[in-house]
């Protein structure tokens, strides 16, 4: 074979493979934009999908949210009624109802410690002093519970653990000391008569010092008047009660 012949024989297969070469590349690029053009195309899907996930997320919180606020609205109504409902216990006391919350506590925690109904305390106070925690007779007694002061040597030593600081005119202080004088009562009558006393004859007590077994009705005075107040104050417990579980 000649050699020119030989020569675009070569010519001919460089330029075959040059031409295959460049087919393929081609095809390649073709390839490579047409995945690209998937990727996009489902990229864009995805991107939907997941605004419409996310669509549908913010509509099922709002509507989540919704159904919570309308069933705190529901409990708050319920609530209302509720206390409107206590309310009307309320009506037409004759006691003092302004107690302060801290001073109320006090009294409902010492009442249930020694045994005394809250109310009987509640009472004993409106009646010694009407709640004036500054309030000082004209006899030397002193505070929210009226502790004459011939008992402040003996009540001072045996709270001082508890009130190292003896104010008098402390309400908390105040309130001790007429648990301590209640409390002196009813161990005196028991030591006498093997037995509790009367509400009528630890009241009485409370006011005279004296400790009598027995009187009628009506012949109290002084007692008979803490024990109808009772009455009142037993509605404005009840009612504090049913209004701490709402």
């Amino acid at each position: 074979m000649r050699f020119e012949d030989k020569l675009l024989i070569g010519v001919c297969i460089i330029s075959t493979v040059a031409i295959n070469s460049y087919m393929i590349n081609k095809n390649n690029k073709e390839i490579n934009q047409y995945r690209k053009s998937i990727g996009e195309q489902s990229a864009q899907f995805e991107n939907r999908d997941y605004k419409q996930d996310k669509k549908e997320f913010e509509l099922n919180t709002r509507a989540k949210n919704l159904d919570e606020t309308q069933s705190k609205l529901y409990k708050l109504m319920e609530t209302i009624n509720k206390q409107k409902e206590a309310l009307k216990s309320l009506k037409g006391l004759s006691v003092n109802t302004d107690i302060p919350s801290e001073t109320y506590k006090y009294l409902v925690k010492v009442a249930n410690e020694n045994l005394y109904k809250p109310e009987m305390l509640f009472a004993l106070i409106e009646r010694e002093s009407g709640w004036n925690t500054e309030e000082v007779s004209s006899t030397n007694d002193y505070g929210i519970c009226q502790i004459n002061e011939v008992n402040f040597n003996s009540y001072s030593e045996r709270l001082k653990t508890k009130h190292p600081d003896f104010d008098i005119m402390d309400v908390k202080t105040n309130i001790d000391c007429m648990i301590l004088n209640l409390n002196d009562t009813r161990k005196r009558y028991a030591a006498q008569h093997k037995k509790e006393p009367s509400i009528y004859t630890l009241l009485y007590a409370y006011n005279t010092g004296q400790v009598k077994a027995s009187m009628s009705r009506g012949g109290w005075g002084y007692s008979d008047t803490i024990v109808d107040n009772m009455k009142e104050y037993r509605r404005l417990i009840k009612y504090v009660s049913e209004m701490s579980t709402l």
